[in-house]
């Protein structure tokens, strides 16, 4: 899989401001305005994230209809069902929905419907159910914008329908009484970011602001916190404001239910996160519904009893493990069948006992691994149940829709869909969606492209004081996401390998006057050769507090490889060849060249940065004459035309020998000057230089 490691650009001036205004250091204003926070309207609307920073609720069209309606039934004592949906933000919004009608001593059934059994949204058999059960009020949760002929059925019955739902709506709109879903009016946009689970929290905060109930809110946006993150929708706007208070309430007054699975899991109040949300709470309460019944979750959450409720984060826990287990098994099949694929762009992999609450995380993991859209069946019976992932630059949807006709059903978005198909049509399906894919993607579309806040070199300051002000922008999460750090120039003080399996990197390295701890879980062996070789590693800045002890810790998700050594080695190839450079000018104390660089370099286009940076690679890494006769004397001494050496361990060695002063940029400058020379021949990898002589009888010019 190829990456590409994009160092976003900013307004230097602007920055400055930032940082002045709102007492920050230049890290973090610079990692505001890259999420696009450059007006003091913009920067203070992202800050203010109090209860009375929301919007009112009767603002969402067709709240007011919505509240009157519920409360028509409930004064009149008649029954009312609640129905959501098997995921996290279902079972969230549901468990809220729940919460209030016990609170107002409603008479209520509620369900959610099995993932295998039943599918997504409404179907026939649980609205002959509800019929049947003498209810005078549906309430639909997550789902129900899609179910047309269900809806009709029930309001045919007689009985009134609330549809509250976040999904965009299709051409027929289902005859409900009241449908809350923002996608239907393009007035409603600030709204449509939103889950199932926050607009459960507005409709409740509607109904207890219209009866004037003096409802404690903070269970509510608890689970719409845990929903809205697990959703995976953008964290701005009502969001934004849902998460931030959601989890100061975990932290400081957590509900049962959710404190009982904290426990479960050895989580202490004041360290939940939105990453604890997102990769702890949401996968546990999707997993009831995966691989078992999500009506345990929604039990756990509701629950006014703690042995109950604890004897059910314990199941959930155990469900969780076993849904990776399963999970695991699963992608270790799946990939077997993707080797002989890697000439297509869209991986297909099938399977004839896979669970099918798993699949769609399988073919996530396909897509991560390779950087291609997939598709992962499962067959049950004569069909096969589909569920794929894609690449931000191809429209898995769209693909999926102009095969229909090879489908017994689809839906999804353009990122994520699930399907059926018919035994007989599935190879026609696969062939006709591959070549279709082989056909839309091109080979820069394969390409991950990385972005990058900024670079941490050795004169920047990093402490505790630096990260906490970085964490003033929690909660992190879709269209916010955590910063993304590239760290150069450092030294490994210490390193070990710690896990059952010893696959996590655990460190410590200075950067200039920073000492900072560092983690890498499931580090490759790849990995460890580019940490060993020091290479530029891309990670988050976060605090590790053990035992009482509070340190900056970098976590490291990836590392760079040669992309930037690459793009040095491009660099001083145009340096070294000028012979007149731009004048006296502010250099910087640092520098690391970026790809924007190279390019203004190229194009003689420079502006201010890569002038500065010019002029100090000319000072700092292009070599004297003499010391260019040193290194090649040294280079000199290797009998064999073909050799290799670690740049680092030459630097040392001259600088030691000689009693100079050197680094290897002027060791990569000497050999691009010998290359361009025509005596030599080289590659650089990793701080390994490969050389070749030419002409071995050229050897005495060097």
């Amino acid at each position: 899989m190829r990456k590409k490691f994009h160092i976003r650009t900013y307004d230097e001036k602007l920055v400055a401001e930032i940082a002045d205004n709102y007492h920050l250091n230049q890290i973090t204003a610079i990692t505001m305005y890259n999420r696009n926070l450059k007006s003091k309207d913009s920067i203070n609307e992202f800050l203010n994230t109090e209860f009375q920073d929301f919007k009112n609720p009767f603002d969402i069209k067709f709240m007011k209809d919505a509240v009157e309606l519920l409360d028509k039934h409930a004064d009149k004592n008649n029954k009312i069902f609640v129905y959501g949906d098997y995921d996290a933000d279902g079972v969230t919004a549901t468990a809220q929905l729940v919460l209030l009608l016990k609170a107002i001593e409603a008479r209520f059934g509620y369900h959610l419907p099995d993932r295998e059994a039943d599918g997504y949204g409404l179907n026939m058999k649980t609205v002959e159910e509800i019929i049947e059960g003498g209810y005078s009020l549906l309430i639909t949760l997550d789902c129900g914008i899609s179910n047309y002929e269900e809806i009709k059925r029930v309001v045919e019955a007689g009985i009134d329908v609330i549809v509250i739902d976040h999904h965009k709506c299709p051409e027929k709109l289902p005859p409900a009484n009241v449908l809350i879903d923002p996608h239907i009016d393009d007035t409603q946009t600030y709204y449509q970011v939103m889950c199932g689970a926050g607009l459960a929290f507005k409709f409740v905060s509607a109904y207890d602001e219209f009866k004037n109930l003096g409802i404690e809110l903070d269970k509510f946006i608890q689970l719409a916190a845990v929903g809205t993150v697990a959703d995976i929708v953008p964290i701005k706007g009502e969001n934004r404001i849902i998460v931030k208070n959601g989890l100061y309430e975990i932290n400081n007054n957590t509900m049962l239910g959710l404190k009982s699975l904290l426990n479960e899991l050895s989580i202490k109040n004041n360290d939940v996160t939105s990453s604890t949300l997102g990769y702890i709470i949401g996968p546990r309460i999707n997993a009831a519904g995966r691989v078992d019944d999500a009506g345990l979750a929604l039990e756990m959450l509701v629950s006014d009893d703690r042995d109950i409720a604890g004897n059910l984060a314990v199941k959930i826990n155990g469900l969780n493990s076993y849904r990776k287990e399963i999970e695991k098994k699963i992608f270790l099949q799946a990939d077997i069948g993707i080797h002989s694929q890697k000439a297509s762009n869209l991986l297909v992999a099938k399977g004839g006992d896979w669970h099918e609450g798993v699949i769609g995380i399988v073919s996530s993991r396909i897509t991560e691994k390779y950087f291609k859209p997939s598709i992962v069946f499962s067959r049950n019976g004569e069909y096969y149940k589909g569920s794929g992932r894609s690449i931000p630059a191809f429209n898995l949807y769209e693909a999926v829709k102009k095969f229909e006709y090879l489908t017994v059903k689809c839906g999804g978005h353009s990122q994520a869909i699930g399907l059926t198909v018919h035994e007989d049509n599935i190879e026609d399906f696969i062939n006709n969606i591959k070549s279709y894919a082989n056909e839309k993607i091109s080979d820069t579309d394969l390409v991950e492209e990385i972005d990058i806040d900024a670079v941490i070199m050795k004169n920047d300051k990093i402490n505790l004081d630096t990260v906490n002000e970085i964490h003033l922008l929690e909660p992190f999460g879709l269209e916010n996401e955590q910063p993304v750090f590239l760290i150069d120039g450092y030294e490994v003080v210490s390193h070990r390998y710690i896990g059952a399996e010893g696959n996590h990197l655990k460190a410590n390295i200075k950067i200039g006057d920073n000492v900072l701890d560092v983690i890498k879980f499931n580090i490759e062996e790849n990995e460890k050769k580019e940490f060993q070789s020091l290479n530029p590693a891309i990670g988050n800045l976060n605090i590790n507090t053990f035992n009482g002890r509070s340190s900056v810790q970098f976590n490291i998700i990836n590392f760079t490889g040669n992309y930037f050594e690459n793009i040095k080695v491009d660099f001083l190839k145009k340096v070294s060849a000028m012979e007149i450079g731009y004048g006296s000018i502010d250099m910087p104390e640092v520098a690391f060249i970026t790809e924007e660089d190279l390019e203004s370099l190229e194009s003689g286009n420079l502006n201010g940065k890569t002038t500065s940076k010019v002029e100090f690679a000319r000072k700092h890494w292009v070599p004297s004459t003499e010391e260019e006769e040193i290194i090649s004397a040294v280079l000199n001494k290797n009998n064999s035309s073909v050799f290799k050496f670690d740049i680092n361990r030459l630097v040392n060695y001259i600088n030691k020998l000689y009693n100079i002063v050197i680094n290897e940029e002027k060791i990569i400058s000497t050999i691009i000057i010998l290359q361009r020379k025509g005596l030599i021949d080289f590659k650089l990898k990793s701080n390994i230089v490969y050389v070749k002589y030419l002409n071995q009888g050229e050897k005495n010019e060097l």
